[in-house]
Order: structure tokens, then C-alpha cells, then sequence
């Protein structure tokens, strides 16, 4: 009885080692085969989640539901850096810490897993009790951690050590979406069915910058999205955040729109839509290298908006027909990494979507001083300030409080001669000369000139004259500097090949840089040469 209990077990233990032998080299067998197009990495693999490093370029992460890949040569080799088999959980999310490509954060089941090795060893941080649906990693040096939960948001200031569990701030409200800062001191943002708030550290007050129950931008139905979405998603629970990375860039959607803010959700403006469908929205991406520039993740396929053009377009990304389950931008900005179960794909961004300077106009535009700056200039080179004329007229009120002063020298020199007459004769007497010098001061005020001063007169004469030369200056050096951003602002809009006529564009640009310089003594190319 024995012996066949110890064969039982012998076979039973062989069974589950072949079995995890299979799982585990299910990674490393991943390989592009004959049955995926061209461009497939991991073919046959069922991948749900990639992860672009924005710090190296060729540097991926890839997840099938079970297992997690790094390439670090931009697809060509992989190699599997966990397994969730071991931990009996599915991957639900993976993070990568901004500012170090070596620390590694996987959410398997409700285990979250942390490697400070880029995969090689992995240590348990911490076990939830509800299902993690999200995770967020800051820019922090320990991170702070945001997990969304069922239950709430689940944090932790210190890299994943001491953990605070989910507080009031979102009971009664579904979470939508969270966000850790991307870069030190930036906000963390969460998005719940009340709004999107912001707050530096999360037992801080949260502040709200966008409102779901606001009346609805101009041009969008207030009542849209109340009910009941065809698909079979709720109205409310669909939404999500992107972010220009290093930026202060949003997008925010809900099943009621899409909105784009430039300065960290201050000012919000709508997109326009044209049909699209937030409530299906799946993922949104933004362009690191263009505001505005966002790749939309739907049911039916992938579509690029551009806010410059305020233009929605479908991307045809391969001749085989596909699932897109995932998507992340490459560290270049070149190409789109995507999910499918088919494998990992990668696809350049066209053309049309990644709109390029020609190298001929590749101008400043940014770099430039403000217009403030280059009137100022202007002035200062032409010494024709305002303050000017206020220190003449101060001048001349202090003047009549001094006194006029006079001096004079007076220097006579006489010389005596006496005669007289004595039996006929005449003599006369040279006496000793006298020699005499007066030196005179003389003290004298003009009170009345406290009253009525003349030198006012010629002062508000040379002051109309200095005000009308000062306006002339400011709108000519105004004039010019917005002449060349309309010209930036054409060459863009009309772009062209043609060598002739870019160098014609040039020199159109260069002119009133030219008239520029003359106006305020080369302050503005000196000012673009030190921002280069």
C-alpha cells in the first residue's frame, strides 16, 4: 500500500512539473510563426498589456495573462522576466517607475510584486482585499504607489513599505481612472464620477478641476450618455486620463466627452467629437512630441485626433484583421506598439500623423522673447523711456531751490606823480604805485520760479516729441514681431518642398528678424542664440 502511494505521488508530482514546464517555457517559445503577418513579435501570444520606456529607446514590456516579457533591442530578442502561474493570479496591471527602468511593479491577482532589477528577482509588497483594477507608479524617489481597487484607492508614499487604506475621499464615487505624478512635485490626478481632482499628496486636500455635473460645453447635449450605453456599459463607469509625458498636458474622457488641458487642468477645452463614441473608448495615448496629437483605442479599430487640424482619422495598421487589446508609443515617437491576440505588433505612425517641420523652416517659435520684452528693448536702445522725461521735469523743480551764484575779481594798480615849480623850473615826483584786489560772491533766488518755471515749456515741447518717436518705435518693433509668426504660422499650414520656395520663406523670416535686431540693438537673435 505504501509502495503504490509513493508511485501515486511520484507520478502526481511528474504530472504537475510537466505541466509548470509547459507554462513556464510557454514565454520562451514565443516566436513569430508562419500563421501572423509580418511585423508580429511573440506571435500566438494573447497579449493585454505593453509598456513603452520613454528613457530607452527599444526598451518594451509585453504581458499575456500570465507571463511578462522585456526586450531591450526593440523586439528582435525577449526574454521573460515573470510569470503569474508561480503566484496563481493573472496579471491585472504593470508599471514601470518613470525616472528608472529597472524598477518594476506587476499586480498579479490581488498580489502586487516589485523588482529593483528589471525582472530578475521579485519581492511581495503587499496582498489586497479587493480586486485591483488599476496601478500607478510616481516619479518619487520612494514613489508613491496609487492602486484603484473595488474598494477604493489604496496608497502608499514610501515605495510600497506602509500602505493607507481607502479613505473617504472617494466612498460613495467610482473611480475612473488614477494617476501618480510623472515627474517630482507634479500632481497625482483621480478621476471619479464627481470630477477630476488633483493634489500633491493624497492625505492633502484634493482640489477639483473638471466637474461632471457642470453644464455641458458649448456645443454638447447635457443629457447625453444618461442612459444606458448599446454596448452594455453604464453610463458614468467610462473614462480615463492621458498625459503628455513630462508635460503639463491632459486629455480626459468620460462616456460625456473628451477635453484637452495645457496647464495641469486649469482651463479645459472641449474635443470635438464628429461622431465618435467615448463610451467605447478603450485607451487614449497622447504624443509626447505634439500637444493635442491623441491615438484612440476602440472596439472598432484605432483613430488618430489632431487638435491643430481639430481632425478625427482611422489608421489602417494591417491588411489582417485584428483585436486590438493594447497600445503604447515608442520612445522615438516613430511607431505604435500593439496588443493583439494574434502578438505584439509594431507599426509606424504615418505620415499624415506625424507632421514634420521641413529642415529649411525649422525656425524658432518657441524660443523667442515675448513681445514685452522686445518693446522694452526697443526702448532702452532708443532712450526714449517714460521716466526720462519725469527725471527732466524733476530736475528742473529742483533747480530754483538752489541759488544762483556770482563771483567777481577786481585787481587796480595806480601809480602817483606830484610836480611843482620853483624859480622857473618844473619837477616832477614818481611816487610808489598802489596796487588794490577785490574778490566779490554773489547769492540770488527766482522764487517766483516755483510758481511759473519756463523750463517746463521747452520740457512738455521735447516730451510730445519723445512720446510720439516712443509710439512710432513700439509699433513698428510690434508690427514685426507679429508679421513673423504670421509667417511661421502660413509656413506651416502650407508646407512645400520646393528648395525655391522655402528659401524665399526663409529670407522673408530672416528680413524682419533683420528689422528686429535694428530696432532694439541685436537683442532679439541674441535673445534665440542663448535659448538654443
Amino acid at each position: 500500500m505504501r509502495k503504490a502511494l509513493l508511485f501515486f505521488g511520484i507520478g502526481f508530482a511528474l504530472c504537475v512539473l510537466s505541466v509548470g514546464w509547459l507554462v513556464w517555457a510557454e514565454g520562451d517559445m514565443a516566436a513569430p510563426s508562419a500563421s501572423v503577418p509580418q511585423g508580429i513579435f511573440l506571435g500566438g501570444s494573447d497579449i493585454v498589456s505593453v509598456v513603452s520606456d520613454r528613457l530607452s529607446e527599444g526598451l518594451l514590456w509585453a504581458g499575456t495573462p500570465r507571463t511578462l516579457y522585456r526586450t531591450a533591442d526593440g523586439g528582435r530578442t525577449w526574454r521573460t522576466v515573470f510569470r503569474s502561474f508561480l503566484f496563481g493570479g493573472p496579471i491585472q496591471d504593470m508599471c514601470v517607475h518613470p525616472a528608472d527602468s529597472t524598477s518594476l511593479y506587476v499586480v498579479s491577482g490581488r498580489v502586487l510584486f516589485f523588482s529593483d532589477d528589471g525582472g530578475r528577482r521579485w519581492a511581495r509588497l503587499r496582498r489586497f482585499k479587493d480586486p485591483v483594477l488599476s496601478l500607478s507608479v510616481g516619479a518619487e524617489d520612494p514613489p508613491l504607489l496609487l492602486v484603484e481597487t473595488r474598494g477604493g484607492i489604496a496608497w502608499s508614499s514610501d515605495g510600497g513599505i506602509v500602505w493607507n487604506e481607502p479613505g473617504q475621499e472617494t466612498e460613495g464615487n467610482s473611480v475612473l481612472a488614477v494617476s501618480a505624478p510623472a515627474v517630482p512635485g507634479d500632481y497625482s490626478y483621480v478621476l471619479m464620477e464627481s470630477g477630476l481632482f488633483r493634489f500633491k499628496a493624497p492625505h492633502d486636500p484634493w482640489e477639483r478641476v473638471f466637474r461632471q455635473q457642470d453644464p455641458a460645453p458649448v456645443g454638447e447635449d447635457p443629457e447625453a450618455g444618461t442612459g444606458e450605453d448599446p454596448e452594455g456599459s453604464s453610463s458614468g463607469k467610462t473614462g480615463g486620463l492621458a498625459f503628455r509625458s513630462e508635460s503639463t498636458g491632459i486629455c480626459l474622457w468620460t462616456d460625456k466627452g473628451m477635453w484637452l488641458s495645457r496647464n495641469s487642468g486649469d482651463d479645459w477645452t472641449e474635443v470635438p467629437l464628429e461622431g465618435m463614441r467615448p463610451a467605447r473608448f478603450r485607451q487614449i495615448v497622447m504624443d509626447f512630441r505634439h500637444f493635442g496629437t491623441l491615438y484612440v483605442l476602440t472596439p472598432d479599430g484605432l483613430f488618430q485626433f489632431s487638435a491643430e487640424a481639430r481632425k478625427w482619422s482611422s489608421l489602417k495598421v494591417s491588411a489582417v484583421p485584428m483585436d486590438i487589446t493594447e497600445m503604447a508609443l515608442s520612445a522615438d515617437g516613430r511607431s505604435l506598439w500593439l496588443g493583439t491576440p494574434q502578438g505584439l505588433l509594431q507599426v509606424p505612425v504615418p505620415a499624415a500623423v506625424n507632421p514634420q517641420r521641413p529642415a529649411a523652416l525649422s525656425l524658432q517659435v518657441d524660443g523667442i522673447p515675448s513681445i514685452r520684452d522686445v518693446q522694452e528693448a526697443a526702448i532702452r536702445y532708443a532712450d526714449v523711456s517714460a521716466g526720462k522725461i519725469s527725471r527732466w521735469k524733476q530736475a528742473a523743480f529742483y533747480r530754483h531751490w538752489l541759488p544762483r551764484i556770482g563771483v567777481s575779481l577786481d585787481r587796480d594798480k595806480d601809480r602817483t606823480i606830484a610836480s611843482s615849480s620853483a624859480k622857473g623850473e618844473t619837477q616832477f615826483f614818481v611816487g610808489p604805485e598802489d596796487e588794490s584786489v577785490q574778490v566779490g560772491f554773489d547769492l540770488s533766488w527766482n522764487l517766483a520760479d516755483l510758481i511759473w518755471n519756463p523750463d517746463l515749456i521747452s520740457i512738455d515741447t521735447r516730451s510730445r516729441l519723445m512720446v510720439q518717436l516712443r509710439q512710432d518705435i513700439l509699433d513698428e518693433v510690434t508690427h514685426l514681431y507679429f508679421q513673423r509668426q504670421r509667417f511661421l504660422s502660413e509656413f506651416e499650414a502650407l508646407p512645400s518642398d520646393d528648395p525655391t520656395l522655402l528659401s524665399e520663406r526663409m529670407l522673408r523670416v530672416k528680413e524682419v528678424e533683420a528689422r528686429l535686431d535694428a530696432l532694439t540693438g541685436g537683442y532679439f537673435t541674441d535673445y534665440v542664440n542663448n535659448i538654443k
